[in-house]
C-alpha cells in the first residue's frame, strides 16, 4: 500500500500444495518447511522494491 495514493503496490496469492505419505507423517516439518519457502518467495518479490 502507497502511503500517499492509498493505491495497492503488491498483490499476490501464494498457493502451495503438499502432501505427507501414504501412512502419515510429521506434520511439523512439513508447515516448518512450507512457511520458509513461503518467506523466501516472499523475500524475493520484496528485493525488487
Amino acid at each position: 500500500m502507497d502511503i500517499g495514493t492509498d493505491k495497492v503496490l503488491l498483490c499476490f496469492h501464494q498457493e502451495r500444495r503438499s502432501g505427507v505419505g501414504a501412512l502419515g507423517g510429521d506434520y511439523e516439518k512439513l508447515m516448518e518447511r512450507n512457511l520458509r519457502t513461503i518467506g523466501n518467495d516472499l523475500a524475493a518479490v520484496l528485493k525488487h522494491f
